[in-house]
Order: structure tokens, then C-alpha cells, then sequence
């Protein structure tokens, strides 16, 4: 049990960066069935809070909001869409 908590501590966080309107609306969808199935796979070594999604607003807002998650501490970043 020591072990897990440990490993829950130090868990990477994982960034989602979703381009909402990417494939009519399917991004969207995909990024939630992911966020789902990523919760899911990694309950035993993360937070369901280790786990952020980050939606784009326009045009030029992935790079910005990708690196202001690195710096919030995400060590994985997934782009969707």
C-alpha cells in the first residue's frame, strides 16, 4: 500500500490538449472516451485529477496553452484533434 501511495504522489500529470472542433466535433468526443479510458488504466497510480484537459479557442492557442501546461507540471502532453 506504501508503494502505491508513493507512486500516486509522484504521478506525471497528463495534459489533454483537445482541438474541440477538429473532424465536425469528433476530437471532442475522442478526447473524452480518452480521458475516460486513461482514468481508468492508470487508477492505481494517478489521480483522476492528474488528468487535465486543456480545449483550444482559435487558431494559435495550442502552442500557448501547451507550454503553459508543461510549466503547470504536465510531464505528458496528448494532443487530440
Amino acid at each position: 500500500l506504501q508503494q502505491c501511495a508513493r507512486a500516486r504522489e509522484s504521478a506525471p500529470m497528463i495534459a489533454l490538449l483537445v482541438n474541440p472542433a477538429a473532424g465536425g466535433g469528433r476530437a471532442a468526443q475522442t478526447a473524452s472516451s480518452l480521458e475516460t479510458a486513461l482514468a481508468q488504466a492508470l487508477a492505481d497510480v494517478a489521480r483522476a485529477e492528474d488528468i487535465v484537459r486543456v480545449d483550444t479557442r482559435g487558431p494559435g492557442t495550442e502552442t500557448p496553452l501547451a507550454r503553459d501546461a508543461v510549466a503547470r507540471g504536465a510531464r505528458v502532453l496528448v494532443v487530440v484533434g
